[in-house]
C-alpha cells in the first residue's frame, strides 16, 4: 500500500504539474519568492554582522563612507528585485 502511494506520488506530482500550468507557475513564483526571502535574511545578518564587529570601528570616515554606500546599494537592488519578483 505503502509503495503504491509512493508510486502514485511521484509519478502524478510531475503529470499534475504537466498538465496545470498556471499551478507550477504559481508554485516556482512561491518558490522564487521565498528564496529571495531567504537571500534578504542573509544579506541583513550579514550587514548586522559587520556593523557590530570591531573592525567597523577601526574604519576611517572615508572608508565608512564607501561602506554605507554599498549597503544603500544593495539594499536598494534586493529591493528592486523583490518588488519585481511580487508583480
Amino acid at each position: 500500500m505503502k509503495r503504491a502511494a509512493l508510486l502514485i506520488l511521484v509519478l502524478g506530482a510531475p503529470l499534475v504539474l504537466l498538465l496545470f500550468p498556471r499551478l507550477r507557475q504559481a508554485l516556482v513564483r512561491n518558490a522564487r519568492l521565498v528564496l529571495l526571502l531567504w537571500a534578504g535574511a542573509i544579506l541583513a545578518v550579514g550587514f548586522a554582522t559587520g556593523a557590530w564587529s570591531a573592525r567597523a570601528e577601526s574604519l576611517g570616515a572615508r572608508e565608512a563612507v564607501f561602506t554605507l554606500i554599498g549597503i544603500v546599494l544593495v539594499v536598494a537592488a534586493f529591493f528592486a528585485v523583490l518588488r519585481d519578483a511580487l508583480k
